[in-house]
């Protein structure tokens, strides 16, 4: 299990803060969000590979689009107010179609104060298709 936390304090800049996932389960912790959280999964295998990534992602005091980045387009999964919410979102990603989640944090006093974001992945392995052949395996990666 990773655990990754990020407490930069930049109001004057927009960031965007590039994680790269390395773990199939694991938490990141973007305390006073400002600007994008770009998290990118690295498959732990260099096989052909199709993996569903699941994440719930919770706020607190702040604001924040939920997208997925498929390199060349964004496409907006949700929007979190600053109330507690949380929304869980599932994708497939492999080597041929990398996707990342990019949060984009809505700027507010209160989010610089006390905001937080936190965002429980799951990677789980989904098939084996060595030849472009129907899924041969299925089976759960841990650490």
């Amino acid at each position: 299990m990773c655990f990754y936390r990020d407490v930069t304090k930049a109001p004057g800049k927009k960031l965007v803060h590039n994680v790269k996932v390395g773990c199939t389960e694991g938490q990141v912790m973007w305390r006073f969000p400002y600007g994008g959280l770009r998290l990118s999964f690295t498959p732990p295998t260099d096989d052909d590979v199709t993996y569903d990534v699941c994440c719930v992602v919770s706020v607190s005091y702040c604001d924040v689009t939920l997208s997925l980045d498929g390199g060349d387009t964004l496409r907006v999964i949700g929007v979190l107010n600053s109330s507690s919410d949380r929304v869980e979102t599932c994708f497939q990603w492999s080597r041929h179609r990398a996707l990342s989640l990019y949060v984009v944090s809505l700027v507010s006093q209160m989010s610089l104060i006390a905001g937080r974001l936190d965002v429980d992945y799951d990677v789980r392995m989904r098939s084996r298709d060595m030849r472009g052949a129907f899924p041969l395996l299925a089976m759960f990666l841990t650490l």
